[in-house]
């Protein structure tokens, strides 16, 4: 059974969502440019670091969009513009667009990791390591 969410709720997970899944490409990015680096005498373990790391948040970007998805919501598409991400989300009947500036997008996701790294909540998220030991003790 589908739980019905108000739009400020929705919107907020859509965001959480936007931001984790661009966070999970750049890291992805700068592993493998990690890789290539043959100057970098702490390679191994800065990757290891980097893949511990994007393990963690695919963890939480797959339960955010499965909460979105039991939520009644729904991305559309997902286009990069020059200036912005643009998002359509289906939701209640509607889809609605919702841009993100890159700028802001940049910000969010670096503030994501550095909290990540620290150990610190964020304004609006609980820990993703807290997350993340909840979801495996989930599974287990």
């Amino acid at each position: 059974m589908k739980e019905e969410k108000d739009w400020t709720q929705v919107s907020t997970l859509v965001k959480q969502v936007v931001l984790l899944e661009v966070l999970l490409l750049v890291l992805e990015r700068d592993r493998d440019r990690m890789q290539i680096i043959p100057a970098l005498k702490t390679s191994r373990a800065l990757i290891r670091w980097f893949e511990r790391t994007i393990e963690g948040i695919r963890f939480v970007l797959v339960a955010r969009q499965t909460t979105l998805s039991q939520w009644g919501g729904h991305i559309v598409d997902v286009v990069q513009r020059q200036d912005c991400r643009e998002v359509k989300v289906w939701y209640q009947g509607y889809i609605r667009t919702m841009r993100y500036m890159n700028g802001w997008i940049k910000s969010e996701c670096e503030e994501w990791l550095l909290h990540y790294w620290e150990g610190k909540n964020t304004s609006d998220e609980m820990l993703l390591d807290e997350q993340i030991k909840r979801g495996r003790e989930g599974s287990r």
